[in-house]
């Protein structure tokens, strides 16, 4: 597939997760809920944005790893964070993967599970909780209350000091990997 294709089908992508609702068996959907399926080919990105309204504090969902790629020095890996609208601070979970030998991997591997940050002009960093399965969803809770945030994920909950100024958003992306932002929303 040439650039220019990738490019487009990632928009194509984004322009379908935005528009749609998705709802779990059972479990009626609320407004602005994302379902977003980001698969993106060996070596290559998607990405998506949403600009949070002054009153959304806290972001709920899943995340799920369903395939994962090998592409040279491009590891699978995929980031949902809040950030400021310009993107200087930013805090989140990541998933990230070693793919040693196969060029695909569906079934019986792992994601490693992450709270990754930054600050200002700093070098990101990450704190590593663990693992999860190829298939399986990992529900987490997001929630700002003024300069102090919450994330409960993989059975932990941390709580830390966190500055955001102005506007903010929600970042998702993925890279050499077939992920899943379930069901996420901002409230």
């Amino acid at each position: 597939m040439g650039e220019n294709q990738t490019v487009w089908r990632s928009r194509a992508v984004i322009v379908a997760a935005c528009a749609l609702v998705s709802a779990m068996p059972g479990k009626a959907a609320e407004a602005g809920q994302i379902y977003f399926d980001c698969d993106a080919t060996p070596g290559h990105f998607s990405r998506m944005e949403v600009m949070l309204r002054p009153e959304q504090w806290s972001i709920v969902g899943s995340l799920k790893a369903d395939m994962l790629y090998r592409e040279g020095e491009w590891s699978p890996s995929a980031q949902l964070r809040l950030s400021e609208a310009e993107g200087r601070r930013w805090i989140g979970i990541g998933l990230t993967a070693s793919v040693p030998t196969k060029k695909i991997v569906r079934e019986g591997a792992s994601v490693t599970i992450a709270i990754i940050r930054k600050a200002g002009d700093g070098t990101p960093s990450q704190e590593t909780l663990g693992s999860l399965p190829l298939g399986q969803a990992l529900p987490f809770e997001i929630a700002l209350d003024g300069e102090h945030l919450t994330i409960k994920l993989a059975g932990t909950t941390r709580v830390m000091d966190v500055k955001l100024n102005g506007a903010r958003k929600i970042e998702l992306g993925c890279s050499t990997g077939d992920f899943k932002f379930i069901d996420i929303l901002a409230r």
